[in-house]
């Protein structure tokens, strides 16, 4: 975070953490549910295990790394601007109709 809250908004913002976390795996399930072959599923999450919890993990690491020393605490608020944005986006997806739901 880019500041230090105190006791109950740390658990708030920690929970808005675990959240976020928690609704990008889900989505990202039901994603590989609607879209891959029932023979390709556990493929399917191979894949996506391995890219996000490994190059785009990594990539990010790197990335976040150099934010931190260009700006310190501040790199903290772009990468929350860019959760924000992610979230507006799933939103804007909620939006459409399912073309290959099962």
């Amino acid at each position: 975070m880019g500041f230090a809250p105190d006791g109950g908004w740390l658990w708030l913002l920690q929970g808005l953490h675990a959240l976020s976390f928690a609704a990008t795996h889900v989505g990202a399930m039901r994603l590989i549910y609607r879209a891959a072959p029932d023979n390709a599923a556990a493929m399917a999450q191979t894949i996506y295990s391995s890219f996000s919890g490994g190059l785009l993990l990594g990539a990010a690491t790197l990335l976040s790394g150099w934010l931190y020393d260009w700006g310190g605490v501040a790199g903290y608020w772009a990468m929350a601007a860019i959760a924000a944005l992610g979230g507006f986006c799933a939103l804007f997806l909620l939006q459409k109709p399912a073309v290959n739901a099962r």
